[in-house]
């Protein structure tokens, strides 16, 4: 479970299929889809759990934007 009562939220993006990316400061990225919200953190490759931006390229990928680097979400990890 994921306490969303005290979270800071840096950036959020939507996808097509009407989920919501949510960039963190604190907790990493957050997929929240269909009422449920799945966490993404350090082990998981998102580079630092301060996350300040979102965004997607191209080819639909989503990437997002730390003081440690970029990574983009590959359907399972960053």
């Amino acid at each position: 479970d994921v306490d969303l009562g005290n979270m800071r939220l840096t950036a959020v993006l939507p996808d097509a299929d009407g989920a919501l990316w949510i960039a963190t400061y604190g907790l990493g990225v957050l997929r929240l889809a269909n009422g449920t919200a799945t966490r993404y953190g350090q082990a998981d490759g998102v580079p630092h759990d301060v996350i300040w931006d979102l965004s997607r390229d191209r080819q639909g990928r989503v990437w997002l934007a730390s003081s440690r680097g970029a990574r983009y979400f590959d359907g399972r990890r960053w």
